[in-house]
């Protein structure tokens, strides 16, 4: 993850580095911790802030100095790095200008959604902050390089940005991290605490009381709030820096799944959000004007406080409404799998019977979920007394332990809504079914075998095939597989799930990525599409969603889904070397694939497509699905059709420098080659990146990265996960001794 940007800083001889506004603990330590790297291995490096750090971080500015940016001070500079943000706005003005400078600008951060303005960058959402993200930088070149000064920089943002390792982000790698912060820095967790939180002004700790007098609870009790305005900052000397941690305070309140802190700054209302529960407070930021993660979030709204705060929870109720849903599921599915197992242990079979000895009133019979597990849930006993008008009659022995349990069909109804739907109605309009018309060479049937020799006609026929796909553009652009759609079509026929049918034109395809781009149009109709997720933080055992149209059974469009998880990430399989389709970095899950599922979506809980799926593996065993379905990860989809979309066609970013050739029998007898499995090198070009690092011909390459090459397509399928300018290691087998080099790749140059 970290090779290519490594390389690319270390390339440059000055290199500037951005952290963004409003700076908080993880922004200036990870800017530190980064900004010590670069000088230790030789790279002029300055670090600007457009505002000036809190007092409890200015500290800091001893380890490495921050400045404010000016405009002069960037004419010199031959790249940018942004850390803990991942849009030009989150930097400041002069940061913003950079998008039209002639420079390479980079990226480290730990938000989601990241711009793609950045020509290298390292995103991980799910990490606790960016300063992991940096130490990880130091664990991939040298972690040798982490001197105590970058020790206590880092430090400091993990504690910062995990609430002093609180919050859910919070991961063994995390205390791993920390733990080896504090050896290798030689200081005690406590001095940097310290430096943090104990040593707070009279003033400020004022700002705090006022703050928890204003406390209170919104929308049923779900959301608690706190406030912040200008005259308390006036009456306690105090600023807008005064109140980092604030929010954390309601967060504490029993029964509250979030909770909100509304901050009066000169022009708008500051908007800090939280969640201790399935509330996904990043997209009611999104509403504000912000974004973040799923527990921590901001916005701002322009409008006086009150009138502020009505919209802002208004805009949060969905946010609530789908956090309560999935509760809900998660209680219902307990109760089920409760259920089960009491009637399993009751009865010795688990065979839920309609209960013959329930006579209670409709009443009773509609009880809620929150009735059944409520305080008037009795355990299980031999002795029950029951009221003589409570319209129930106590049950045998024999039959309490032999009757099913019956669940209220409106709790059912209420539960029926879940992360699993809600995800599925939002992707469902945009998966398409895709039939195919091909036309196939035969000859003509006779019984006459001699006849057949010598008068046996070719004849071609129409052939039709079935698939899925999904549009990825409003103006209907069209992902599947190759071997759904490919240069053999004759027509290409997609239906959606409104009934409507387009004949689609095939804009470019490849066979080695087994990937299509189509392309359908309307003259009146904005199509519905579907956004891509990364993949790169995929959890084992998450929700994965597969859509399509299996065995082309169904005419009207419409998509069949089904559920499981994701099984593994990054499986790669080494290919046959008479087969075209190379398959690396893939999806596994055990939702089920069938054929005629090909092209079509894997999916998250999110509704965001997250794979292609493209075939199974069934063992030998049959010719159905057996578990082990496998998709094209997201990242490597929009990779290749950004370039089928501009060109039809998939071709390297840069030039070897060499031709090879896949070892064969023929050419082991051919040069007395020893029989290594790999590529022969034929020639090199004397101006190629392959010569300048030291290959020759009569080499055979064993290894590109960390894959052992397995055949001429294999070799291509791996060199295209590397981009111009970037390092690859390459294993070289030269003369009975094995060797290694990188080869610094470049475009292609006049031989």
């Amino acid at each position: 993850m970290y090779t290519n940007l490594v390389a690319k800083l270390l390339s440059h001889k000055k290199v500037a580095v951005f952290s963004h506004i409003r700076p908080d603990g993880d922004c200036i330590g990870s800017q530190v911790g980064i900004c010590l790297w670069l000088r230790l291995n030789g790279v002029h490096v300055r670090a600007f802030n457009q505002d000036t750090p809190p007092e409890n971080l200015r500290w800091l500015g001893d380890l490495f100095p921050v400045e404010s940016p000016k405009s002069c001070d960037l004419d010199d500079f031959d790249a940018v790095l942004f850390v803990d943000g991942n849009q030009l706005s989150r930097f400041g003005d002069m940061a913003e200008n950079l998008s039209q400078a002639q420079i390479p600008l980079y990226m480290i951060d730990h938000h989601p959604n990241p711009s793609d303005i950045f020509d290298e960058m390292i995103s991980v959402a799910s990490a606790s902050s960016t300063c992991e993200l940096v130490y990880g930088l130091y664990e991939a070149h040298d972690l040798d390089q982490l001197i105590p000064a970058a020790c206590k920089a880092l430090y400091t943002g993990l504690v910062t940005d995990t609430g002093s390792f609180q919050f859910e982000s919070v991961t063994p790698a995390t205390l791993s991290a920390a733990s080896d912060l504090l050896t290798r820095g030689r200081f005690r967790s406590n001095e940097i605490i310290d430096k943090l939180y104990a040593n707070k002004s009279r003033g400020q700790i004022a700002l705090l009381g006022k703050a928890l007098d204003t406390i209170e609870t919104h929308l049923d009790g779900h959301i608690a709030s706190i406030t912040v305005t200008q005259v308390m900052f006036e009456e306690t000397g105090t600023g807008p820096s005064d109140t980092e941690g604030f929010v954390i305070y309601p967060l504490s309140l029993e029964g509250v799944m979030g909770c909100v802190l509304f901050r009066e700054d000169a022009d708008r209302i500051k908007v800090s959000l939280r969640s201790r529960s399935s509330l996904d407070v990043h997209s009611w930021a999104k509403k504000i004007n912000g974004g973040g993660h799923a527990k921590a979030a901001a916005g701002w709204y322009k409008a006086p406080m009150q009138q502020a705060k009505a919209a802002v929870l208004a805009l949060g109720e969905d946010s609530i409404k789908k956090a309560k849903n999935t509760i809900n599921s998660i209680l219902f599915l307990t109760l089920l799998m409760v259920s089960a197992l009491l009637g399993g242990a009751c009865s010795g079979s688990g065979k839920y019977d309609q209960p013959s000895g329930f006579t209670g009133s409709q009443e009773n019979k509609g009880q809620s979920l929150s009735d059944l597990l409520g305080e008037n849930t009795y355990p299980m006993s031999n002795n029950i007394e029951m009221k003589d008008d409570s319209g129930m009659r106590g049950l045998s022995e024999e039959q309490r332990y032999s009757e099913g349990r019956q669940i209220p069909r409106e709790a059912i109804n209420r539960s029926r809504a879940n992360a699993i739907t809600v995800a599925v109605e939002k992707a469902s309009p945009a998966i398409v079914s895709i039939t195919v018309t091909e036309l196939q060479t035969g000859f003509t049937p006779t019984r006459d075998p001699f006849f057949s020799f010598f008068f046996e006609q070719r004849v071609q026929r129409e052939v039709k095939s079935m698939g899925s796909g999904f549009i990825i553009s409003s103006d209907g652009l069209i992902v599947t597989n190759e071997h759904v759609a490919n240069s053999n079509a004759k027509t290409v026929m997609v239906t959606l799930p409104n009934g409507f049918s387009y004949e689609a034109k095939i804009l470019g395809s490849d066979e080695l990525a087994d990937l299509a781009l189509l392309k359908i149009s309307s003259d009146t109709t904005e199509f519905p599409y579907v956004e891509f997720a990364p993949t790169d933080d995929l959890l084992a055992g998450e929700w994965a969603i597969a859509m399509g149209n299996p065995f082309g059974l169904f005419a009207d469009g419409q998509p069949t889904v089904t559920v499981g998880v994701i099984s593994a990430t990054k499986r790669d399989f080494r290919p046959d070397p008479q087969e075209p389709r190379v398959y690396i970095d893939m999806i596994q899950t055990d939702a089920a694939i069938n054929r005629g599922n090909s092209g079509g979506p894997l999916v998250n809980s999110n509704g965001e497509v997250i794979g292609v799926n493209t075939f199974i593996f069934t063992g030998g065993t049959s010719n159905g699905f057996v578990g082990l379905g496998f998709a094209i990860p997201s990242e490597r989809v929009q990779k290749i059709i950004e370039q089928l979309n501009d060109s039809g066609e998939v071709q390297l970013a840069f030039d070897t420098g060499m031709e090879f050739s896949p070892m064969t029998r023929g050419l082991v007898r051919q040069y007395g080659l020893p029989p290594v499995p790999g590529l022969f090198i034929l020639s090199v070009n004397a101006n190629g990146p392959a010569y300048e690092s030291g290959i020759l011909p009569g080499d055979i390459i064993m290894r590109i990265g960390k894959e052992r090459v397995a055949s001429q397509m294999h070799a291509f399928a791996l060199m295209r996960e590397y981009d111009e300018g970037d390092l690859m290691s390459i294993r070289l087998f030269r003369e009975g001794k094995e060797y290694e080099t990188e080869m610094l790749l470049r475009r292609k140059v006049a031989q």
